[in-house]
């Protein structure tokens, strides 16, 4: 499995872990500084994307990622006005799109 993820704070982190461990390849960790490296060309070789970003960016950032037939994982709070654009999208394009509020246990 080859994995972007994008917010690469505390869940971010705790993700990239669990690819470690799982032998899957992390192609590209995203935050604020390099946001510019998530184009079409490292989609190409992408599975999956796992967001924990932020409320301002992740509605572009998920278009963008449906829209290139990339399936994504959210787990970022704080937009749920906007997520019928995203489901919308995902609908349109038959893409695969999976958000939850909170994956924290406990």
């Amino acid at each position: 499995m080859k994995v972007i993820i994008i917010g690469y704070g505390k869940m971010g982190k705790e993700v990239e872990k669990i690819c470690i461990k799982k032998k899957y390849k992390v192609l590209l960790k995203i935050n604020s500084k390099n946001s510019d490296l998530l184009n079409k060309d490292i989609l190409k070789q992408c599975d999956v994307a796992i967001d924990f970003s932020n409320s301002k960016t992740i509605l572009k950032t998920i278009i963008f990622l449906i829209e290139n037939g990339i399936p994504v994982v959210s787990g970022t709070t704080g937009w749920d006005e906007k997520i019928n654009i995203a489901k919308e999208k995902c609908i349109e394009k038959n893409g695969a799109f999976l958000h939850s509020p909170n994956f924290r246990i406990g």
